[in-house]
C-alpha cells in the first residue's frame, strides 16, 4: 500500500513539475518577445558574453555590441537558453517557399501575437539509425514542425534553416517536443536548435506569384477531384494487369512480372509488407498499401492510400513544396550512376535553389518521399516492384517527372524501335540530336522515338533527330498540374557510360556541352529555376601553411616591409592578415589570410599534396582560398618582396572570375585544379633570356605531372600550341597563363593553371581518360585527386626549369616534342595571306617555327594569335 502511494505521489509530483517548467517557458516566451530570444538546442556550453552573434549561430546577423546568455532549463543534453538582445534574420539571404510567396510581405507585417522562429537542422549522420528512432515515436506523442508552425523563408548549407511563423503558444509546443526528442519534420533531417528572432526584408521569390502553376495552392474544388481520382488511376493500373487482381489474397501476390513488359513486377514480399516492423504502425505514412487486407478491410486496393498518402500531399503543397530534387537510378549500380546524374543538375539549376537527393528502391516503397518532392528524375530503364504506379500516381496529382528512357512513358505515349535510315550516320549506340544553332549533337540512344501521331495538345515536341523523329517530349496536364518530359535519350548518362571504343568517346565528349545544354532546357521547361553564372558564389577566406616554422618565419618576414597594420594592399585586392578565424567577410578587394587556422575546416586535403610534392623551394607555402575571383591577383602585392628560397602557390576551390589569355574568362568549377605560383628568374640565365618558354614549360609540367606516375603514361594527354592541355587532338581540358614584368636583374613570371581533374560536366576531365584507358588496357588505376596532381605538377614545373636552365631550349624541346600535336602539321597562316606552311618546331625564343613551300622560315608569335585545331589554321585572336 505504502509503495502504491509513494508511487501515485512521484508521478503526480513529476506531472507537477513538468507543468511547471511549461508554463515557466511560456511565460519567459512571451515575456521576451520584443527584447531576446529563447532557444531550445542540443546541449552547449553557457558563455555569459559573446562578443559576436555569429559565435552562436551562422544564420543571423551580427551586433555591434556583445550577446549574453542565461541557461534557463537543460534536460536529456538538451536545454533551453535566453540570448540578449533579440537574434535578428536578414530574410534578403533566404529564399521563400513557392505558396507562402504571396504571403511573404504580409506576414512579416503581423500583430505582435505571431512569432517568428528559426529552425536549424543536420543531415543525420547515420540515416538508418536517425530513422529507426523517429518511427519509434508513437503517434500520440509525434510532433510536426508544419502543424504548428507556417514555414516562411529556407536557407540552404550546413545547417540548413528554415524561417517559422507561429504563435507563442505553438513555439512552446514544439520546444517542448523538441526537449522530449519527439519534434519531427517530413524530410531527413534532423532539428538541432529552435531560436526565436526577429526578421528583417523579404525572401528571395523562386517564381512571380501572379503565375498559374502547380506550385499554385490547390482550390478545395481541385483537391477533391485529385482525392477522388487517385483510386481509380490504382485500380485502372491493377485492372489493366492480368496477373493482378484487387481481390487476389496475398498467397497469390507472389508472382512477379518484369516492369517494361505486360505490367509492374510486382513482389509479395516487397509490396503487401516490406518491412516487418510494428514501430510502422504508428506512421500512417506507408504507401504500401496497395493490396486489401484480409479480414475485414474494403476490397478497394487503395482506400488507405487515399486516406493517408493523398491528403497528406495536398495538405503539404498547400504550404508550398520544400524544393528537393529526387533521383531514382534503379535497383544495380545506383550510387555510382547518382553522382553522375547529380553532378550534371547541378550544372543546370540554380545554385542553392535545391537540395538534390538519391531516393534510393526501398525508399520509394517505405518513406513518404512524395509530399516532399520538386522534381522527380528517372534515370533507370527498368522499374521493379510496383513503383512505376506509385510514380504515375505522383505525376497524376501534380508531381513533376524527368523521364530518362524509363518505361514510365508508357502509359502517356507510344514509342517505335529505332530503325537505322536517312542521313543519319552516327554510331547504333549513338543519335544525333537536333539543336535550335543548326547543328547536330551526339548523344547515347535508348534505341526508340516517340510516334505523337495519336495523342492529344497535351503533347509537344522538344528535340528529334536529324530523321524527324521524336527523342523527347512534354507532356503537360493545366487540369491537374502535372508535368513531365520524357526522353528517349540518355542525356543522364556521360561518354564514359557508352564509350565502347576510342571514336565513339570523343564523339560523345565533344557534344557533352550540348548534353548539358540540353538538360538544362528541359528543367527551364518543367519550370525550374535555372542557373545563370556565379555571381552567387560567397567568397571565402584564405588559409596559409608553410613546410616548416623556418619557412613559414622567412615568408612574413618578406611581406613584413610592404604591410601595414597586417595589411598587404595591391591594385586589385587587400591582404589582411590574422592569426586566427575571425569575423571578416571575405570580399573581391579583400582578402582575409588566417596564418593559424585549423585546416581540418578547409576542404583541401594537405596530407595528399605533401606527400606528393617532391621540390627544393617551389610550392612549399600553401595558400588556400575554398572560393575567390582569380588566384592571378594574389601576387599582385607580394610580387617583388618574396626571395629566392621561397615558393609560393595559391590554390583555389573555385574561382568566380578566373583568368585566361588574351582577356578571357576561365570556367573554374569543383574538381578542377586551379592555381597560379610566382618564379623568379634571373635575366642571364638561360630561361632568363627566352622568357617566352615559361608558358611551355608550365604546359609541359601539367602534361609530365600526369604521365610520369606508373601506370598512367599511356593516359591520352596533348600539349596545343601556345598554351592548351588537350585530350589527343579532340578537346581541351585545361590551359596556363603567364603574366610576367621585369624588375632590376629579374625576371618575375606568375604563371596561372587551371585543368580538369574529376569534373566530367560540362566538358572533359583527366580521370575520364583514365577510365577510358582503364577499359582499352583492362587495368585498374585509381582516379586521379586534385591535391595529388597539383604536387606533381609543381614537382614537374621545378625539375623542368632545372633542365632549360642547364641544357638550354634545343634539351628542353626534346622532351616537350613528344608530348605536343604539331610535328610536320601542315597548316595555314591567316596573317600571311593564307599561305600553307609545315610546323618545324619552337624557335629559339619559343615561337612558332614553321617553313613556306619556298623554304622561307617563318617565326609566329602567341600573342594575338591561335591555333584553330578543327581547320589547322593560325588566326588572329579574338576576345
Amino acid at each position: 500500500m505504502f509503495i502504491t502511494l509513494c508511487y501515485a505521489f512521484l508521478t503526480y509530483y513529476l506531472d507537477w513539475s513538468r507543468r511547471c517548467v511549461d508554463a515557466l517557458l511560456q511565460e519567459k516566451v512571451k515575456l521576451n518577445m520584443t527584447t531576446a530570444s529563447i532557444a531550445f538546442r542540443t546541449l552547449h556550453k553557457v558563455y555569459s558574453n559573446l562578443s559576436k552573434s555569429n559565435q552562436y549561430c551562422s544564420l543571423t546577423e551580427h551586433f555591434a555590441g556583445d550577446l549574453s546568455q542565461q541557461e534557463l532549463l537543460m534536460e536529456k543534453m538538451k536545454q533551453v537558453v535566453k540570448i540578449g538582445p533579440k537574434m535578428l534574420v536578414n530574410l534578403r539571404k533566404w529564399t521563400s517557399y513557392l505558396a507562402s510567396q504571396s504571403e511573404c510581405q504580409s506576414a512579416i507585417c503581423r500583430p505582435s501575437e505571431q512569432m517568428f522562429v528559426l529552425l536549424e537542422a543536420l543531415k543525420p549522420e547515420d540515416e538508418g539509425d536517425f530513422l529507426s528512432r523517429s518511427l519509434s515515436i508513437s503517434h500520440s506523442k509525434r510532433v510536426k514542425v508544419v502543424d504548428y508552425a507556417t514555414p516562411i523563408a529556407w536557407r540552404s548549407g550546413s545547417p540548413f534553416g528554415i524561417i517559422l511563423r507561429c504563435l507563442p503558444d505553438n513555439y512552446c509546443i514544439m520546444g517542448r517536443a523538441f526537449l522530449d526528442g519527439c519534434l519531427v519534420m517530413d524530410d531527413v533531417l534532423e532539428i538541432h536548435q529552435l531560436i526565436s528572432v526577429a526578421v528583417d526584408g523579404e525572401p528571395t521569390h523562386l517564381l512571380r506569384t501572379d503565375r498559374q502553376s502547380d506550385y499554385s495552392l490547390m482550390t478545395d474544388d481541385l483537391s477533391r477531384s485529385l482525392l477522388e481520382k487517385v483510386p481509380s488511376l490504382l485500380e485502372e493500373q491493377f485492372a489493366s494487369t492480368s496477373k493482378i487482381s484487387p481481390m487476389l489474397n496475398e498467397k497469390e501476390l507472389g508472382t512477379h512480372m518484369q516492369a517494361g513488359g505486360d505490367g509492374p513486377d510486382i513482389s509479395h514480399k516487397d509490396i503487401v509488407n516490406p518491412i516487418k516492423d510494428d514501430r510502422l504502425d504508428d506512421t500512417q505514412n506507408t504507401i504500401i498499401q496497395l493490396t486489401p487486407n484480409t479480414a475485414g478491410s474494403s476490397n478497394n486496393p487503395s482506400a488507405d492510400f487515399k486516406e493517408d498518402k493523398i491528403t497528406n500531399l495536398i495538405k503539404k503543397r498547400q504550404h508550398g513544396k520544400p524544393p528537393n530534387i529526387l533521383i531514382y537510378c534503379g535497383k544495380k549500380d545506383s550510387n555510382r550512376l547518382f553522382e553522375d546524374v547529380k553532378s550534371a543538375i547541378e550544372l543546370c539549376v540554380g545554385r542553392h535553389c535545391y537540395a538534390i537527393y538519391h531516393l534510393k528502391h526501398d525508399q520509394v516503397l517505405s518513406q513518404p518521399w512524395q509530399d516532399n518532392t520538386e522534381l522527380l528524375v528517372i534515370a533507370s530503364e527498368k522499374l521493379y516492384d510496383g513503383i512505376d504506379i506509385l510514380f504515375k500516381v505522383y505525376l497524376e496529382v501534380g508531381g513533376k517527372v524527368l523521364s530518362f528512357c524509363s518505361p514510365l512513358d508508357k502509359y502517356y505515349v507510344l514509342k517505335q524501335a529505332m530503325a537505322k535510315q536517312g542521313t543519319c550516320t552516327a554510331p547504333s549506340s549513338v543519335d544525333m540530336v537536333k539543336m535550335d544553332s543548326g547543328t547536330n549533337a551526339a548523344v547515347i540512344s535508348g534505341g526508340s522515338w516517340y510516334n505523337l501521331s495519336s495523342v492529344g495538345a497535351n503533347y509537344s515536341v522538344l528535340y528529334q533527330n536529324c530523321n524527324n523523329q521524336p527523342l523527347v517530349v512534354k507532356y503537360c496536364d493545366s487540369e491537374n498540374h502535372a508535368l513531365a518530359v520524357f526522353s528517349q535519350i540518355h542525356l543522364e548518362k556521360d561518354a564514359k557510360e557508352m564509350a565502347i571504343n576510342p571514336e565513339i568517346f570523343s564523339l560523345l565528349k565533344q557534344s557533352n556541352t550540348s548534353r548539358i545544354m540540353i538538360i538544362q532546357n528541359l528543367l527551364d521547361h518543367l519550370q525550374m529555376e535555372i542557373a545563370t553564372n556565379d555571381a552567387d558564389l560567397v567568397l571565402t577566406p584564405c588559409y596559409v601553411y608553410a613546410w616548416n616554422k623556418a619557412t613559414q618565419d622567412s615568408f612574413f618576414k618578406c611581406l613584413s616591409t610592404r604591410m601595414t597594420d597586417n595589411c598587404l594592399k595591391s591594385r586589385e585586392v587587400t591582404l589582411k592578415f590574422e592569426k586566427h578565424s575571425v569575423d571578416m567577410q571575405a570580399l573581391a578587394n579583400l582578402l582575409p589570410v588566417i596564418t593559424d587556422g585549423d585546416w581540418g575546416e578547409v576542404p583541401f586535403n594537405l596530407d595528399t599534396y605533401c606527400h606528393c610534392l617532391n621540390t627544393q623551394t617551389m610550392g612549399k607555402v600553401v595558400m588556400y582560398v575554398d572560393v575567390i575571383p582569380s588566384t592571378m591577383n594574389i601576387f599582385d602585392g607580394m610580387m617583388f618582396q618574396i626571395s629566392n628560397d621561397i615558393g609560393v602557390i595559391c590554390i583555389a576551390g573555385q574561382q568566380s572570375a578566373g583568368k585566361g589569355r588574351g582577356g578571357n574568362n576561365w570556367l573554374s568549377p569543383q574538381g578542377c585544379a586551379m592555381f597560379s605560383t610566382l618564379i623568379k628568374i634571373p635575366l642571364g640565365s638561360e630561361l632568363g633570356r627566352r622568357p617566352g618558354f615559361i608558358q611551355h614549360i608550365a604546359s609541359l609540367a601539367v602534361v609530365q605531372a600526369v604521365k610520369t606516375m606508373k601506370g598512367y603514361e599511356d593516359v591520352d594527354l596533348k600539349i596545343k600550341w601556345p598554351n592548351d592541355i588537350y585530350y589527343s587532338n579532340v578537346m581541351k581540358l585545361g590551359g596556363v597563363l603567364v603574366n610576367s614584368t621585369v624588375m632590376k636583374d629579374s625576371f618575375y613570371a606568375v604563371i596561372g593553371c587551371g585543368f580538369n581533374v574529376s569534373n566530367s560536366n560540362p566538358t572533359i576531365c583527366i580521370n575520364d581518360l583514365v577510365n577510358q584507358l582503364n577499359k582499352r588496357k583492362n587495368t585498374n588505376l585509381a582516379p586521379c585527386l586534385t591535391e595529388q596532381l597539383i604536387a606533381c605538377t609543381m614537382t614537374c614545373l621545378e625539375q623542368l626549369v632545372e633542365v632549360f636552365q642547364s641544357d638550354g631550349y634545343l634539351g628542353f624541346c626534346d622532351i616537350y616534342y613528344k608530348h605536343w600535336l604539331h610535328s610536320n602539321q601542315k597548316i595555314t597562316l591567316e596573317s600571311e595571306g593564307n599561305v600553307d606552311v609545315t610546323v618545324q618546331g619552337l624557335d629559339e625564343h619559343g615561337y612558332l617555327s614553321v617553313i613556306t613551300p619556298l623554304g622561307n622560315v617563318l617565326s609566329v608569335a602567341p600573342d594575338g594569335n591561335t591555333f584553330d585545331m578543327m581547320r589547322n589554321l593560325i588566326r588572329l585572336k579574338t576576345t
